[in-house]
């Protein structure tokens, strides 16, 4: 169970979902959202924004907004022109998350061997909680890098591909 106040949240998973996933991870995450809102005082949900979980989580946090305007969504990009190789429709949804945002800060003004890391610890510096979505067996990866990089610093992590992980709300 968590206790006390976690006013702020970053994300980190898979990049490769299907409709199926991101169905699931959309009522998933908004459930767990308003939670975290209700009981524990959210307000700031940090975000990579990349295409997968990154994307389905800024849509989520955007849709809140609503209802809990107090909610902020915070983009920490790894570099500038991230999406030069991702597909129009994907590129699309960027660009609209972008503009949504409370915030959007970019960390390098070009790719660099690394950058994708650096984000990922900036993301974890500005989170009390990371709400991952971690299919069972992953065995490396960047996403898993970050759980364990945020369970070394001592943060929580909710992995929301575990249909258990609402008991630990």
């Amino acid at each position: 169970m968590l206790s006390g106040n976690i006013s702020s949240v970053c994300f980190t998973g898979h990049r490769d979902l299907t409709n199926d996933e991101i169905l699931v991870i959309s009522k998933r995450l908004a459930k767990t959202l308003q939670k975290l809102i209700l009981q524990h005082g959210l307000t700031n949900c940090f975000a990579g924004g990349a295409i997968g979980l990154d994307t389905v989580a800024a849509k989520v946090v955007l849709s809140l907004q609503s209802t809990y305007p107090e909610l902020k969504l915070h983009l920490i990009l790894p570099c500038a022109g991230q999406e030069s190789s991702w597909n129009n429709n994907q590129k699309q949804e960027y660009e609209s998350s972008k503009e949504k945002a409370d915030s959007v800060r970019v960390l390098a003004p070009f790719f660099y061997n690394g950058c994708m890391q650096a984000r990922n610890r900036e993301l974890l510096r500005n989170a009390d909680l990371c709400i991952a979505y971690l299919r069972k067996g992953t065995k490396s990866g960047g996403s898993l890098n970050t759980v364990l990089q945020a369970a070394k610093l001592g943060i929580p992590v909710i992995n929301i591909a575990d249909n258990e992980s609402e008991d630990i709300l």
